[in-house]
């Protein structure tokens, strides 16, 4: 069965910045909110998007300061389906990051400063997929809930 059944509840173009993410993760937590999602939903989305986003603007759009994001978010059977587009760099190799664990059971300066991000997305999401399509990233998956999935009614804001 496919995650992409239903029209789009969330439609958001946001600016690769800081800033453009953080208005864009809080239009999108209004919107959701709007759909009567349960608060420890909207947390799973927000922290999926906001490592999603925050990684694009750092690495796709590194030392660029035109990229823009697209994200989609659908109601599907088992959740919300949640697709994102930009056409920043590829990913390397073509693929996703593996997402292990950090070791973390080593003394206070030696803590790794990254390697959290993708194991949080694949610890929250599921059925994550990365395609390169010509000039574009398409990243898509998908985020159970706890409750049922809101109905269809596209809502789209542009914050930033």
């Amino acid at each position: 069965m496919s995650l992409w059944t239903s029209a789009a509840i969330c439609r958001q173009k946001i600016n690769a910045s800081a800033t453009g993410v953080r208005a864009g993760l809080a239009a999108i937590r209004a919107i959701l909110h709007r759909h009567r999602l349960k608060e420890d939903d909207l947390g799973s989305v927000e922290l999926v998007l906001a490592e999603v986003l925050n990684n694009i603007v750092e690495h796709a759009y590194a030392q660029r300061h035109d990229g823009v994001i697209e994200i989609f978010i659908s109601p599907c059977e088992a959740g919300l389906a949640v697709r994102v587009f930009d056409t920043g760099a590829p990913m390397p190799d073509l693929t996703l990051p593996p997402g292990q664990p950090a070791n973390i059971d080593v003394a206070l300066p030696e803590l790794p400063e990254g390697s959290f991000g993708w194991n949080l997305i694949r610890t929250v999401a599921d059925d994550i997929q990365y395609v390169r399509v010509t000039t574009q990233n398409r990243l898509s998956f998908r985020i159970p809930l706890t409750q049922a999935p809101p109905p269809s009614e596209t809502q789209t804001e542009q914050p930033s």
